[in-house]
């Protein structure tokens, strides 16, 4: 536990720790009931998603706007926590002004190394289910995979089918030299259990994770930040 110094505000909390006392009152009423749930925490499947074509762009699910051309962009949400919040109440309404995009990833929500497992879990549900919610409105939705070590392997893989596309992300994590190597270590669980047709992969790369994916389709791309530093 960390001691703040006098009259100092603490750090506002992640959102899946927002996300607690609304998930207390119960399943959302957005909940996707009916689809398909995968393993012991009942996490919604998505559905298959093939590389018949791949996105030649992405951008920030708020962003939107900025997209040209739509068709060939996939919006993310590897974005700040408090923008994700906006999806915890009500994840269809968002669906109108996305229209005509390549498709989406399913919601990054955090898995911090600190958490206990429990919340681990839920980030993978919300995952899960807020993805699930946009592919029922008709999105092609990538499910992205998000783990910080082997603890999260029983959740990660959850609802994602055998030889999907998928997404992934080193954005937040490349910085720390262990979140870093967790990351790395658990690319060859992926392939393993998942065996995906294609990877997308968004953030810094280096030449393990290169090879840790070698076999498989990688389209990367840089993280906003960095494509908009490289542009100007």
């Amino acid at each position: 536990m960390v001691d703040h110094p006098p009259h100092a505000e603490p750090e506002q909390p992640p959102s899946i720790w927002t996300a607690t006392p609304r998930l207390i009152q119960g399943i959302p009423d957005w909940y996707p009931y009916g689809c398909p749930v995968d393993g012991p925490y009942k996490i919604p499947q998505l559905p298959l998603v093939l590389p018949t074509d791949v996105p030649r762009e992405t951008r920030p699910f708020d962003k939107v706007a900025s997209a040209d051309p739509r068709a060939g962009t996939m919006l993310n949400f590897y974005v700040d926590e408090k923008k994700l919040r906006r999806l915890l109440w009500n994840p269809a309404r968002f669906a109108s002004s996305w229209e005509g995009v390549w498709g989406i990833s399913s919601p990054d929500f955090s898995i911090w190394d600190e958490w206990p497992p429990q919340f681990r879990q839920t980030a993978t549900w919300l995952n899960r289910a807020i993805g699930r919610v946009f592919a029922d409105h008709g999105f092609t939705v990538v499910p992205h995979v998000r783990w910080c070590d082997r603890s999260d392997y029983d959740h990660c893989f959850a609802g994602v089918q055998y030889g999907s596309l998928v997404a992934v992300s080193t954005h937040g994590s490349w910085r720390a030299g262990d979140l870093r190597h967790g990351f790395t270590m658990g690319l060859s669980d992926l392939k393993e259990r998942l065996a995906p047709s294609a990877v997308i992969l968004h953030g810094p790369i280096n030449r393990v994770v290169r090879r840790e994916l070698s076999g498989i389709e990688l389209v990367h791309f840089d993280a906003d930040r960095t494509r908009r530093n490289k542009a100007a």
